[in-house]
């Protein structure tokens, strides 16, 4: 970029000073904040229009080869850039650009290992809500732990593998109870408590607990209502499916109608994967927008509209990655816990060990899969909404892509 008459390249403007991401306006326009100390800040602009809407890709101007050159004399006003068929900024864990299905599993890792203290802090937090709520299923008769019965392939009598199939449903059900909800309220609350950390994370700002708790303390009821609705919703729909078949089986219905009516549990199975695809982002649109539980719940609906395979590929990805991470780390403790309970399954060291690997392993895989959800909404911004531009501008960049 040249001025046209002297033909001497134009040297970018002065950097501002960056700024974590920030919630939307209601009017649609850039807004400033007054912080303690007399500073603004910049405050992410939504896409115009009414709020929460993210139906329609937003126009963005096209950089000369796909990114901001800047001149032989340039000092970059952030830390990083990219080439990606022109030079894009990259202050933080992502580039400010649409991001590909590589880098968004890679920046996940990312930002637990830069920000490891405060995420595992805010992980454990969560880890130990959600093995309270197992226990507390525990002591009325769920545990996620039960033995299942595996139909035997010898079994030469029709009648009697029909029975040990229906075995198998009464032996999945208590199991699928306590971790369809314990996922879905893990997932939701994460997302919301760990999108603040994202937000510096992209935008190569640091982040101390004291700094990440004053962003969450506001969210900190809604985002637990949040991940309360959703986890009431989707196991509401699960058990409307799945009640056909306890009643028949409670009532003493035949094995052969007890399995016909749990064939329902198909199509409600895939409509909770569904709904709690869709649902992803309500955590980090909640707490980085500071939306309402209804308004947060729509626009991930909305920014995962056409999105949904790609944002269900990631999920699966990164949530088999971390589990088999999390297996390897927490194995000799797994061992020693199988042990105990081999021997008493009720005794109180085997229980306690019991829990401690409940929260170790969900205080080492929160992190990762709540930041891919926070970085997902940044992405589908990026997408639908140009929002690299702002974050362009909010590093210091205002002039990048014009």
């Amino acid at each position: 970029m040249t001025d046209t008459p002297s033909g001497r390249p134009l040297e970018p403007a002065a950097p501002e000073p960056a700024a974590p991401l920030t919630p939307v306006a209601d009017s649609g326009t850039p807004t400033t904040r007054t912080e303690p100390h007399g500073t603004k800040r910049p405050e992410l602009p939504e896409q115009p229009g009414r709020r929460g809407r993210a139906t329609q890709r937003a126009t963005r101007p096209q950089p000369t080869g796909g990114g901001w050159r800047p001149s032989a004399t340039f000092t970059a006003p952030v830390a990083g850039w990219e080439w990606s068929g022109g030079w894009v900024p990259k202050p933080g864990v992502i580039a400010l650009r649409p991001l590909r299905f590589g880098e968004l599993i890679g920046a996940s890792y990312a930002v637990l290992r830069r920000y490891w203290r405060v995420v595992l802090v805010l992980s454990g937090a969560v880890a130990l809500v959600t093995q309270a709520v197992i226990s507390v299923a525990g002591r009325f008769g769920l545990d996620n732990s039960t033995t299942i019965t595996i139909p035997s392939a010898s079994a030469s009598d029709p009648a009697q593998l029909l029975h040990q199939e229906v075995q198998l449903l009464r032996d999945l059900l208590p199991v699928v109870a306590i971790t369809l909800p314990v996922t879905v309220f893990t997932a939701v609350l994460g997302g919301a408590l760990i999108a603040p950390v994202v937000s510096r994370a992209v935008l190569g700002r640091s982040a101390t607990l004291g700094e990440a708790w004053s962003e969450v303390r506001p969210q900190l009821l809604r985002s637990l209502g949040l991940a309360a609705v959703v986890t009431v919703a989707l196991s509401a729909v699960a058990a409307a499916f799945a009640a056909p078949a306890v009643a028949a089986d409670l009532t003493g219905a035949s094995d052969s109608t007890v399995l016909s009516l749990a064939l329902l549990t198909v199509p409600g199975g895939l409509l909770v994967l569904w709904l709690y695809i869709s649902l992803n982002l309500a955590g980090p649109a909640l707490a980085l927008e500071r939306q309402t539980l209804r308004s947060a719940i729509s626009r991930s609906l909305r920014l995962v509209r056409g999105a949904w395979w790609h944002v269900f590929a990631l999920t699966l990805v990164v949530t088999l990655l971390v589990d088999m991470a999390a297996g390897l780390l927490l194995s000799p403790t797994v061992i020693a816990d199988l042990a105990m309970n081999n021997s008493d399954s009720t005794s109180t060291a085997g229980l306690l060990l019991t829990a401690v690997v409940g929260v170790l392993s969900s205080t080492l895989t929160i992190p990762i899969t709540s930041a891919l959800s926070a970085l997902l909404y940044v992405d589908q911004r990026i997408r639908r909404e140009a929002l690299d531009l702002e974050l362009a501008a909010a590093v210091g960049i205002p002039q990048y892509g014009h």
